[in-house]
Parts: C-alpha cells; sequence; structure tokens
C-alpha cells in the first residue's frame, strides 16, 4: 500500500536536524522506499510505499521509528519523540455525566480488540486552517473538526478510528456480528450496498446497520452540524473479512487497507487517549461514560534467542554488539544477554518477528545492505536429478509441437455457467471460497472443455488445426487437505479425423518407448464411440469421438479427442530398448503362392 505523508507531520515524531532529502535518501536505502518528494511551500509530501507485512509503518509515527533507527547508520543522531506506547492505560479524568451505552459482540472471532468511550457537550464545525492544509496534504478532504480527528489519527499513528453520533444510535446500544445475506447499508458515501453475507457490521438496538466495520462508517450513525454527543471507537478486527468486503464493495479506503493487514491491538489505548485530547481541545468535549475495552484475542509476542557468533557468521562481516542492541532496541525490540541474545518481539511487530532470521534481517537492512562487499558466493549448486513428470512433459511437448501440433494455455479455473452445461467438468469441481470474479469460481476437473473452447475460436482461422493443453486438473478435495495435482494431456483437432489422431497418438507412444499399446471399445461419459487405451494392461486414457451434445455445447462438429493421464503414462514411458544385433548372413525369403476362392480374411483366419 501507498500512503502520503506531509514531513512536517513526521518531524513531530522524530527529533533530527537531517535535512529532509537525507532523511528520504537513508528510508529508502534502509528501510521503506520513498517513492516520489513532492514540495509543498516549506514543507514537502512523501509518497512511501508500505509492504504487506509492515503495517506498523503505515503512518507518521512508524516512518518516524524506522527513521530513529536508520538515521544513526549514515551518522546523523535521531531521537524517537511523543511515543504514544508510553502510556497503554486510559489517561482520561473520570466523567462527571455517564451516558449509557450497551457493547455486544456476537462472535468473538470478528474482533481482537474493541474499545470505544462517550463524549458530551461537542461542538461540530469547521476545523483550523493548519489541520485542513495537513489533511489535503495527505490527499484526504476535511468534513468537519470532529470527522477531521478521526482522519488524522490514522495518518498520525496508522490506527483507524471511528466517531458516532451517540442520539442517532437507538436503544443506547452497538451490536458487532456478521452480516446476514441480502441486508442493505448506506454508507457515507451515498453508497447503498447489498452485502454478501459474514462481513463485519455493527447494528443499533432497533436492528439498523449502521457500520460496515472496517471499511466505512453508516450515514445512519453519521456525525453532523446538529452532533452534540458522540462515541468515539477504536477496534481491531479479523483481516481476512475486512480485505473481502473491501473488494466486493469496492471500497479500497485506507482504513480498509490498514485492518486487513493486522494492526497492533496494543495501540488501541493509546489512540483513544490521543483522540479524548484533541476532541477535548478542539470540539470542547466532555468525557461522558467509562471505557469499555473488550480484549477477545490477543497474540502475545515472542522471545527469540539470537546468538551474535550467528548472526556476524550469517552476514558474512564483522557487526558489533553494541551496534546490533542499538538496531533492535531503537525498532522496538527488548534485548537482554551479551553473546547470545534473548530479545522480545514488541506487539506491533508479532506477524512477521518469528525467527531468528527475521531478526537478523532487521539488523542487516537497518545497517544497510549496499555497505556489504560484493563476491561471489564460494559455493556450487548441488547435482540434482530432474523430475521424471517434467522430463515427459518435455518430450512430450517438443514431439507434438514436431509434428505439427500446437499447444494451447487455459486458466485452471471455470465458472459456474461452463459447469452447469458441460457434464465434461461438473462431477467433484472444488468451489473457491473467495473468487475474484465470477468467471472464475472452480477448479477444473477435466482439460477438454479448455481445448473444445480454443478449437471452436480458432478452427475459422485454419483449414486444419492440430492442438493440445498439458497441464494439472484438481481432483479429490476432502474439505481439508490440498486437492490432488493430476498432470494430464488431452489432443483434438479440426478437419482431421479418428484414424488419424490414433495414428498421432500410436507415434508419440512409439516415441516414448511405451509399449505393449492396446485398444478395448468402451463409450466414456463425453465421448462416443470410444475406446480405452491401456499400455501394458492398465488403463491410461480414452480416445475417441466427442459427443454430439457436447460438440454443440461449442459450436463444433463431432471431433476426435485423446485424454491421457500423465501418471500412468510415466510408470510406462521410456522402457529401455534391447539392441539386437544384424545377422551376418543373409536373409532367406520365403514366397509362398495359394490358390484359393476364399477371401483374404477367411483363409487368415
Amino acid at each position: 500500500m501507498d500512503i502520503k505523508l506531509p514531513y512536517s507531520l513526521l518531524a513531530e515524531y522524530i527529533d533530527t536536524s537531517a535535512p529532509v532529502m537525507k532523511v528520504v535518501e537513508a528510508l529508502t536505502l534502509c528501510g521503506p522506499t520513498v517513492d516520489r518528494v513532492t514540495p509543498v511551500g516549506k514543507d514537502a509530501v512523501l509518497d512511501i510505499e508500505v509492504i504487506t507485512n509492515r503495517v506498523d509503518m503505515a503512518s507518521a509515527f512508524g516512518i518516524a521509528r524506522e527513521a530513529a533507527a536508520i538515521l544513526p547508520q549514515f551518522g546523523i543522531a535521531a531521537k524517537l519523540k511523543n511515543n504514544p506506547y508510553r502510556n497503554l492505560q486510559l489517561a482520561i479524568p473520570p466523567a462527571e455525566n455517564q451516558l449509557p451505552l450497551k457493547v455486544q459482540i456476537l462472535d468473538q472471532s470478528l474482533v481482537s480488540r474493541f474499545s470505544c468511550l462517550c463524549l458530551e457537550d461537542v461542538v461540530v464545525g469547521a476545523s483550523a486552517p493548519d489541520t485542513v492544509i495537513m489533511l489535503e496534504k495527505a490527499g484526504l478532504h476535511s468534513v468537519n473538526n470532529v470527522v477531521d480527528i478521526s482522519n488524522e489519527l490514522t495518518l498520525r499513528l496508522g490506527q483507524p478510528v471511528h466517531i458516532f453520533d451517540y442520539d442517532k444510535l437507538l436503544g443506547n446500544k452497538m451490536i458487532l456480528r456478521e452480516s446476514r445475506k441480502g441486508e442493505k447499508i448506506t454508507t457515507l458515501d451515498g453508497r447503498q450496498h447489498t452485502l454478501l453475507g459474514k462481513d463485519i457490521v455493527i447494528e443499533d438496538g432497533q436492528g439498523r446497520l449502521v457500520d460496515l466495520c472496517g471499511i466505512i462508517g453508516g450515514q445512519l450513525s453519521m456525525v453532523d452540524e446538529n452532533t452534540h454527543r458522540v462515541v468515539l471507537f477504536v477496534q481491531t478486527y479479523e483481516p481476512k473479512r475486512i480485505r473481502r468486503t473491501s473488494l466486493y464493495t469496492q471500497n479500497r479506503t485506507l482504513a480498509a487497507q490498514i485492518f486487513e493487514k493486522n494492526p497492533d491491538p496494543a495501540l488501541v489505548i493509546p489512540t483513544l487517549n490521543q483522540g479524548v485530547a484533541l476532541l477535548t481541545a478542539r470540539t470542547g468535549a466532555k468525557v461522558a461514560g467509562k471505557l469499555i475495552d473488550i480484549k477477545a484475542r490477543l497474540k502475545q509476542p515472542a522471545k527469540i534467542k539470537l546468538s551474535l557468533a550467528w548472526l556476524n557468521q550469517l552476514a558474512g562481516i564483522e557487526v558489533s554488539a553494541i551496534n546490533i542492541r542499538s538496531i533492535l532496541k531503537r525498532l522496538g525490540f527488548t534485548v537482554v544477554g551479551n553473546n547470545t541474545l534473548t530479545v522480545s518481539v514488541p506487539t506491533w511487530r508479532v506477524h512477521d518477528i518469528k525467527l531468528k532470521q527475521d531478526l537478523a534481517e532487521e539488523v542487516l537492512r537497518v545497517m544497510g545492505y549496499f555497505r556489504w562487499p560484493s563476491h561471489f558466493p564460494c559455493t556450487f549448486l548441488d547435482k540434482f536429478d530432474e523430475e521424471p513428470i517434467l522430463r515427459l512433459e518435455t518430450k512430450i511437448k517438443h514431439f507434438l509441437a514436431a509434428v505439427g501440433f500446437c499447444e494451447v494455455y487455459n486458466y485452471s479455473l471455470v465458472n459456474k455457467t461452463d459447469l452447469a452445461q458441460n457434464d465434461i467438468a461438473k462431477t467433484g469441481a472444488i468451489a473457491l471460497r473467495n473468487p475474484l470474479s465470477a468467471d472464475y469460481t472452480h477448479l477444473r476437473t477435466s482439460l477438454i472443455p479448455g481445448v473444445l473452447s480454443a478449437l471452436a475460436f480458432n478452427a475459422p482461422l485454419a483449414e486444419k488445426l492440430l492442438i493440445f493443453e498439458l497441464s494439472n486438473v484438481y481432483l479429490g478435495w476432502d474439505g481439508e487437505h490440498l486437492p490432488e495435482e493430476r498432470p494430464m494431456l488431452v489432443l483434438s483437432g479440426w478437419s482431421i479425423d479418428f484414424r488419424e489422431l490414433k495414428g498421432y497418438l500410436e507415434s508419440l507412444f512409439s516415441h516414448l518407448h511405451a509399449s505393449p499399446v492396446t485398444f478395448r471399445e468402451n463409450d466414456s461419459q463425453y465421448l462416443g464411440p470410444a475406446a480405452d487405451i491401456f499400455i501394458d494392461n492398465v488403463l491410461v486414457g480414452h480416445i475417441g469421438l466427442s459427443k454430439p451434445g457436447i460438440a454443440h455445447h461449442f459450436r463444433l462438429p463431432v471431433c476426435p479427442l485423446v485424454e491421457l493421464d500423465l501418471r500412468q503414462v510415466l510408470l510406462r514411458a521410456f522402457v529401455p530398448s534391447q539392441y539386437q544385433p544384424v545377422s551376418i548372413f543373409p536373409p532367406v525369403v520365403e514366397e509362398v503362392t495359394i490358390a484359393s476362392k476364399l477371401s483374404v480374411g477367411e483363409l487368415l483366419a
């Protein structure tokens, strides 16, 4: 994901004398890449690329933490400031009034942490010019002083925040649950969405949907000029559901992009603290209720052993123990020990730091990979044998291309319509849980539909056409383990007859030294008339003419087809040839003449 950050906002979290371009250079070399720097008056806007597993960097504070660790490696003093993690407890005075609010979470797997607080005496108006300009630099537009605070907190800390109008929550209740298929919600952008089900939503005491969680708020709970009491809530959701909903509703908001990457639940309360402080200062709000803090599922950080000798051996150069400790501590790790360090992973890195190799990567990339001397590795690649199935596939492809066949490639996914109209691939097709398109919903169980489709598309362009596809089909899913990937080969053609295709097949078997090959008449579910193909009395495939109904589905005349199971062919191919020396004696040929009125067939019988 990409974020826009004004440098002035970044500077609120790092104390350094380095000029903007030096900070940009150091970050790009050793941390998040700064793709573009746009001067805006005395400020500059940084376009920063944040990689998927580093959502902790998707904020001004996160980038500042990286810069505070990286800049000292360039001889530049830098110190992190205004660290929100210094206060993980709610730091607000007790409320004079207690607004009633009930929060109910029907499924604990939907949320890892949910915290909220009521405030009153809110005065909604325009934000200060400095706030408006800061948001515009970051690519956001100002709404009002309340909503702008939620967007500003996301930019500052990387933790999305939502604010509801308390009086619009009927029954003073918020119920977080799964959506039901067909439910509708109108969001803040004025769009109405019909939900597919299993989305995370919030309803009020009257069953009205007031929030499409993690994506965008609902119009029913919107803060406007008449709002005087609000609910400030900060939370972290189940990431897969957020991504699914965001994709199919086409709402790729900044909040959605952060929530789908597992932000740190420990940042919830620090963000709530800053939210209350900003609402108090800018809107005159007062706290009017107790903190509601629901911790459904929190992952405990790991402790990892890191040998300094091992790290130096891995790096290939000597890295001082002082520098290793300094880098890790500046990144937020807790470090104890001497020659072997015990490193406690901070809460914001629990998802990507699990091994000592991960710690080594952090140390070495902050130091800068460009500092390492350039040497060819003093090693060699072990000899390995080629996979037999790959050898077989290569040999088949080269032979078929040599005799005039064209290879076709098709998607491994098919759609429901083709399955419903096509008996070939319907049986046992595995449906995807989260297809990205209605055209690709199931894994294919046969190559024949794709080959016939390619034949129908290309046949009008040529008088004669021979095609084949060699790829995997997917069979036998039990609901738990991955399905079997079975390599198959399908041959077909336009303006050729059954005997010609059978001749090509026999030539292929001869080329593969597969024998003895026999054919036994037996119609299949999609071929008829047809025959089973045997090598050494083991069934390896089928040959025949496509059934008229199947051919008609693809707008083709009846055409010949061959389908082979390459696993079975492999076991019976490449039979070693036996050499028989040429006789040193001349051949003896005897000619026999038979006079008969019987037919040749009767005589041979």
